[in-house]
């Protein structure tokens, strides 16, 4: 028997979770780019942050992956500590909305759900009408799992070790307090947590006052997830954590002596004890996200104090990457695509140090002197340079472009295994290909790094008029380079067109300086060796051109 009670209770627990993911990963499909939105209103202030937190986990049917999600918008920068605290308290609100749900009686005909959602989620056709099936399938089975603990729970009725174990609870709120809160953060869902309470409560296991306890000690241990995730985080992030524990402690500290009353006064909005449960956590969260909404304030400065920022130096590898944000695909494919615009960016500066090597005025060489003859005010204005450390800071870069690269390819191969809509999954595809260009990018920097070197060690100079055609095309490269930064940047399909424009102009360019280079080996102007240098430093920038092209298409393409 008592094996027989075990595995009903943590079966239909499993059920009941599997349910909740079901139902939670329907819905976000189902909302799509909609759940960006709203979370995009938590920049306007603190009350609509709260409306924001609340309606995204209603959608998702998680506070642990919406104050997840937060943590990650912080690492990433996208938020301030101050501009999280408002979403981690609606997140609180929404939440209680799963125990809302469960308190209805439908377990007479949750079997419904489960076959039309079946139906819809295997044989309908439409994307919109599998993910509204998905969603029905998980809210049947999420009933189902009910079904399965009231199974279990109801050979606990009259057993006496039961009732004694339980009925502690209520005489003793503190230790509901901690068993909920141990439970809830053994299985990281106090939504699951919830259900069980309205289980013992439905089948006349424990009184209001227990529930209640219960449920208090849920909202404590709900917030071990962000806990965890803030592990290694950055300071904001482990701030927001520290929040979303203390607003939920304090809250239930309050409360605590008050228990027995507040029972009284959540009794009277129901006949019903599962509904006067869902209720008492209704009421709590709202209530207690009301009275930090005035002291919150205080409440961000303390937390400062004990947390104080230090200063943050760039570090190696990305920083708007984060894995947590892998099951939200919308999310994570806007945070794949700034990675990737910022590692465009790095290739910026390295071109800008591969010309001042190559163009730099050095007082021993030869080319000097040649150079001071032309009127080419851009040419003159290339100082002496510490070339070594230009190249060592091109390696350096060229290195964690390579690292950038292998790191946002496997960010995006997770997120490939996800079920992607089709814009995502079109969007997924271009970055992937941009990501392989830019990767690229930085392999031909290197190479003309490598060919500045060459330049140092043999003290190997350009005649003027290849030192004017070389500056030429660097500049027109550099140009499209910093069309295509603002076109990846902000999906500009008119920047985007202007790099095609220019592609055709490298090309050509690229043929033209050719031919001169030719045209004066004929007449002995260039040093052979040179020469060779000449013609891979103009090969490299072309095929930069080309990357740049491949890019330009995939932004006019769609993604």
């Amino acid at each position: 028997m008592a094996l027989e009670i075990f595995f009903k209770v943590f079966g239909g627990l499993a059920v009941f979770l599997y349910g909740m993911v079901l139902m939670s990963s329907g819905l976000q499909k189902v909302a799509g780019d909609k759940l960006q939105k709203i979370l995009e209103q938590i920049t306007k202030g603190k009350l609509r942050g709260i409306l924001a937190g609340a309606t995204a986990t209603a959608i998702v049917q998680s506070s642990s992956l919406v104050t997840v999600t937060v943590l990650a918008f912080i690492n990433s920068g996208l938020l301030n500590f101050n501009q999280a605290v408002g979403l981690i308290m609606g997140a609180n609100i929404g939440t209680t909305i799963t125990a809302q749900l469960v308190a209805f009686n439908v377990e007479t005909f949750y079997f419904s759900f489960i076959i039309l959602g079946f139906c819809l989620n295997f044989l309908a056709k439409k994307r919109e009408l599998k993910y509204l099936g998905s969603v029905i399938l998980g809210f049947g089975i999420l009933f189902l799992g009910m079904d399965l603990m009231g199974q279990g729970i109801y050979f606990l009725r009259n057993n006496p070790w039961a009732i004694n174990f339980f009925s502690n609870f209520s005489k003793n709120p503190l230790l509901g307090i901690i068993a909920g809160a141990v439970f809830t953060g053994i299985i990281q869902s106090s939504s699951a947590t919830s259900g069980l309470v309205i289980v013992l409560g439905r089948e006349n296991i424990i009184n209001l006052p227990a529930a209640i306890a219960l449920i208090l000690g849920a909202n404590i241990g709900t917030c071990a997830t962000a806990l965890i995730a803030s592990f290694g985080s950055t300071k904001n992030a482990k701030r927001a954590a520290v929040f979303h524990l203390f607003l939920n402690i304090t809250g239930v500290a309050y409360f605590l002596p008050f228990i027995n009353y507040f029972a009284s006064l959540i009794s009277r909005t129901s006949f019903n004890i599962s509904r006067q449960i869902a209720n008492a956590h209704t009421f709590f969260n709202v209530f207690n996200t009301f009275v930090f909404l005035f002291i919150s304030g205080f409440i961000v400065k303390l937390i400062e104090k004990m947390i104080p920022m230090e200063e943050q130096k760039i570090e190696k590898g990305t920083i708007y990457l984060d894995k947590h944000l892998v099951n939200i695909p919308a999310f994570a494919l806007t945070e794949a695509q700034k990675e990737i615009t910022r590692m465009i960016k790095i290739t910026l500066p390295m071109i800008e140090a591969v010309e001042k090597i190559v163009f730099s005025l050095d007082k021993n060489s030869p080319q000097k002197n040649l150079q001071l003859k032309g009127e080419n005010k851009i040419l003159k204005s290339f100082p002496p340079v510490y070339k070594s450390d230009l190249l060592n800071f091109v390696y350096r870069q060229e290195d964690e472009i390579d690292n950038i690269n292998r790191q946002i390819e496997k960010y995006l191969r997770l997120i490939s295994e996800k079920d992607l809509s089709k814009d995502n999954s079109q969007m997924l595809s271009g970055l992937l290909h941009a990501n392989t260009d830019i990767e690229r990018i930085g392999d031909h920097l290197n190479n003309l790094a490598e060919n500045a070197q060459i330049l140092l060690e043999k003290k190997l100079f350009f005649s003027y008029q290849a030192s004017i055609e070389l500056l030429e095309i660097f500049e027109a490269v550099k140009e499209m380079l910093k069309k295509g930064i603002r076109a990846l940047s902000n999906y500009d399909k008119k920047e985007a067109e202007a790099v095609l424009t220019d592609e055709p102009k490298i090309d050509k360019l690229r043929e033209e300086l050719h031919q001169h280079h030719l045209e004066r080996l004929e007449k002995g102007i260039c040093n052979g060796e040179a020469g060779i240098i000449f013609e891979d430093i103009i090969r490299n920038l072309e095929r930069i051109g080309d990357h740049l092209d491949n890019i330009g298409h995939m932004i006019l393409t769609g993604f």
